[in-house]
């Protein structure tokens, strides 16, 4: 967030109220929701999908921050295979095609899972259903397909990539590894210039890894 904000760049941010607390005055817009209450499935991600779809005609923005919460307090509270959590996924995918349908050609979408959740709705611990979450991203503009199409990222990579994506340095204290079959193909030929970019960001993000282990070596 900072990154871009040195970079003169307009963000707008719509979900939990705790990206408020953690960055304070950085959103140019900004539509914060209560978001402790696990009993409550609905409030927030009904505010967010509302401001999303207005925001997304708007074009005065950089990056549009959407953070739903529906999906994480139904685990809380009935676990991940209650008729609720159907309800609250069919609802995501209806935004992530709205969302679809909606972009321009030069707007990319981005939808991780900060975590994934036991039987019981649990999170927090180092088992696969908890450290295992979803990453989709999508372009009208081809990606790039380097190695083929892996079954799954590490999220510490996701940061370097955003970096990447959105033009900003990678920040200091990441450690992560740029994901180049998520960056937009600049040229439909697939010429000289795509591969000249693609070593580019992968050099930032060595640099930037040896720069972190020579101060703390």
């Amino acid at each position: 967030i900072d990154q871009m904000i040195k970079n003169n760049y307009k963000i707008v941010f719509m979900g939990d109220d705790t990206w408020n607390g953690l960055y304070p005055n950085r959103f140019m817009r900004s539509y914060p929701y209560p978001s402790f209450n696990v009993w409550d499935l609905d409030t927030v991600d009904n505010g967010v999908r509302d401001h999303l779809y207005q925001e997304l005609n708007q074009t005065d923005w950089n990056l549009l921050i959407g953070h739903f919460l529906g999906v994480d307090h139904c685990g809380h509270r009935y676990g991940p295979n209650h008729p609720e959590m159907q309800r609250k996924l069919g609802e995501i995918n209806t935004v992530i095609k709205t969302v679809v349908e909606q972009i321009d050609d030069t707007t990319m979408l981005i939808v991780i899972g900060d975590h994934g959740m036991t039987s019981t709705g649990d999170h927090g611990g180092e088992s696969e259903e908890e450290v295992t979450a979803g990453f989709f991203v999508y372009s009208k503009q081809p990606l790039l397909n380097l190695d083929g199409t892996k079954d799954s990222v590490k999220q510490v990579d996701i940061v370097p990539t955003l970096a990447a994506i959105l033009g900003v340095p990678i920040p200091f204290q990441n450690l992560g590894i740029l994901i180049p079959n998520c960056l937009p193909i600049t040229n439909e030929s697939f010429e000289i210039e795509t591969w000249r970019l693609v070593l580019y960001h992968l050099w930032v993000n060595v640099n930037q890894v040896q720069n972190y282990i020579k101060e703390y070596s």
